[in-house]
């Protein structure tokens, strides 16, 4: 072919079909299916479908299971639900048999939880303020799998929340968990406020807000008889954050047959079993007040009284530290003094009185009052890393000699070693009344020298002690008292050693004015009474 040819210019087809782009279909139909479920949403949410997907929702958010009755809500207008429970792995239970407001779909998706007009009936409120594991952690920081706090943590940011609710037969639990460390099993302690009507009226949580709360109260909600009533003020931070440094209260408590484990619920420092022993099962009456601001509150315990109990205290309660921090400073005794009944239970008021008096480890009953002229402790189970002045009387304690000794052991328990050297060898021996001063500075307690009678002796005691198991640590008390096995009952001097649950007498280190071996003589004046003790012992 001629390459110079040249060909003619293609053709152009229009009789064939073209193409249609698809996309914007797509993209309509898209937002088409979105506007409807905008649109929809409300109802989309109140159908099965919808509160299976809010559920999961929930229990992706709180990891924890979440059931949901009946389910009601528009953009505009308000809001019901039914049945709504939140479960925790624990079991804890929080949610309504019912509520309903004004709160409408806009705000809750925005976090703006204005309810308006709100009625919440059946409310239950399952909290554990420590879980007892070794971070301490509570409820909240379960359910939100947040760090506990400690002083470094930066300020929570408060909810937005705000309405006028009316509460109708509500229930709040609140419990604390632990290890008994003798046993070594699990305790929880409790306290329930049931049947509890009233009204909340919140502008905003950083805000001051009202409550008027009335009910009754018990160890486990089913007492009948009791009552309690509770009003006040109530302001939880600033600027939308809770910080402890805004916090403030105006509020009042006042019940009947309270269970006395309300008190180791908030002071985690007092056993269970030392405030049913030292306080008895309920305080017949209980009325007190909480006011402060700037996170410094001063709690007044105007009344508080059971058959063997009268507590009188003035604390402050300083927020701004972690964990917050009791503090007392009595311009008179009056102000803060506590009368209990000498406390059988082996827990850590019982040690905390032994520490003070070696012989109150052999006590089974009596009165004791504590008088606090300072104290400046942590509101935890570690209280012993505080300090405090203050003045315990011991009255009609009741200490009989256990006279049970195995052969080839001394008595473990101390009256027993006592009147073994010392006499009497009666089995109800009591003191009367002892008073002793003393200073407690991070665990170690230092006592002023005092004197009381036991029988026919005038025992005298001072020296050092330690409020719990300090490792390393002995007591280093010593007791000072007319020996038989001396010519003339002649004073000796003897040390008590060992640890604050079990104080043993040191004879070894015995001291007297007398040019004796002093030690000696009280051994074999033991071994005596001890070869005796145990052939009778034999006989029966």
């Amino acid at each position: 072919m001629d390459e110079e040819m040249s060909f003619p210019n293609p053709v152009v087809r229009t009789d064939l079909p073209v193409k249609k782009r698809i996309w914007p279909k797509v993209v309509l139909g898209l937002v088409v299916v979105v506007i409807l479920c905008v649109v929809f949403l409300p109802q989309i949410l109140n159908n099965k479908i919808g509160r299976r997907l809010l559920r999961a929702k929930l229990e992706g958010r709180f990891n924890t299971e979440v059931a949901i009755g009946d389910f009601k809500t528009s953009w505009f207008g308000g809001t019901r639900v039914s049945q709504f429970w939140i479960k925790s792995s624990e079991g804890r239970v929080i949610g309504c048999n019912a509520m309903k407001c004004d709160m409408s779909l806009i705000k809750m998706l925005r976090g703006n939880y204005k309810l308006g007009n709100c009625e919440i009936d059946g409310l239950i409120v399952d909290y554990v303020l420590d879980i007892g594991n070794d971070s301490h952690t509570d409820t909240y920081e379960l359910l939100t799998g947040l760090a506990p706090r400690n002083i470094n943590t930066p300020p929570t940011v408060l909810s937005k929340l705000s309405g006028d609710i009316k509460l109708t037969n509500c229930q709040l639990s609140l419990s604390r968990q632990y290890t008994d460390p003798i046993k070594l099993t699990p305790v929880e302690l409790s306290v329930r406020f049931v049947s509890l009507d009233g009204e909340i009226k919140i502008t905003s949580l950083d805000q001051p807000w009202t409550y008027t709360l009335e009910g009754t109260t018990g160890a486990t909600g089913e007492e009948r008889g009791t009552s309690c009533k509770s009003s006040g003020t109530i302001c939880l931070g600033k600027n939308g954050l809770l910080t402890p440094a805004d916090v403030s209260v105006d509020a009042t408590f006042d019940g009947t047959d309270i269970p006395t484990s309300i008190i180791s619920v908030f002071l985690p420092m007092i056993s269970g079993d030392d405030a049913k022993s030292a306080f008895g099962n309920n305080l017949d009456r209980a009325k007190a007040s909480l006011k402060g601001t700037g996170g410094v509150l001063r709690l007044s315990i105007d009344e508080a009284a059971s058959a063997s109990a009268q507590i009188h205290l003035q604390p402050l309660i300083d927020l701004n530290t972690q964990p917050a921090t009791l503090k007392i400073s009595s311009k008179s005794v009056e102000e803060n003094q506590v009368t209990a009944a000498f406390p059988v239970s082996r827990g850590p008021m019982r040690r905390g009185l032994t520490s003070i008096n070696p012989l109150a480890a052999s006590g089974i009953a009596g009165t004791v009052v504590l008088k606090i002229e300072s104290l400046e402790m942590p509101i935890s189970r570690y209280w012993e890393k505080g300090s405090a002045k203050a003045e315990l009387e011991f009255h009609d304690l009741l200490m009989p000699a256990k006279y049970e000794i195995s052969p080839n052991e001394s008595p473990k328990d101390f009256v027993t070693q006592l009147a073994l050297i010392a006499g009497p060898n009666d089995a109800s021996d009591k003191i009367p009344l002892a008073t002793h001063k003393f200073v407690m500075d991070l665990g170690e307690i230092t006592l002023a020298p005092s004197t009381f009678n036991l029988a026919d002796q005038v025992i005298g005691i001072s020296g050092t002690s330690y409020t719990s198991y300090t490792e390393g640590k002995m007591l280093g008390i010593k007791l000072k008292l007319a020996s038989p096995a001396l010519a003339g009952n002649a004073m000796v001097t003897i040390p008590v050693i060992g640890k604050p649950d079990r104080p043993m007498l040191n004879l070894d280190a015995a001291k007297s004015d007398l040019p004796v071996d002093i030690s000696k003589i009280l051994r074999e004046a033991r071994d005596k009474n001890l070869a005796m003790l145990r052939g009778k012992l034999s006989q029966n």
